[in-house]
């Protein structure tokens, strides 16, 4: 969907989060701009704990997180509005229709992919 929607050619696909940290930290550098989608129930490290370790590790890279869930929890939604780099917070499965718009509303942002 990411790469068919058009918000990235080649994305990278992580089976953890650690494994996803590991791949952002050594490339932290300005003007890099880094688009996670992120599940919230992960093991080990889970969504929140992800999103506070890039905000504490991060110091150049421009992150942007669309959580992407089958939570259906008010509560998981208000929580993500806690974190500046999430973006939007999206039901599973993502659609078309919510690639399309993320791509329109961050086109200059994204162009950098």
């Amino acid at each position: 969907m990411v790469r068919e929607g058009g918000l990235c050619p080649s994305p990278s696909v992580f089976s953890s989060a650690e494994e996803a940290l590991e791949s952002i930290y050594p490339i932290d550098e300005p003007g890099l701009r880094i688009l996670v989608f992120l599940d919230i129930n992960m093991p080990r490290v889970n969504a929140w704990d992800f999103l506070k370790l890039i905000s504490e590790n991060i110091n150049y890279a421009d992150i942007r997180v669309v959580i992407v869930s089958s939570s259906l929890s008010w509560s998981d939604r208000e929580k993500s509005k806690e974190y500046d780099a999430v973006l939007e917070f999206w039901e599973k499965p993502m659609d078309e229709e919510q690639v399309a718009s993320l791509k329109t509303r961050m086109a200059t942002w994204l162009n950098g992919f």
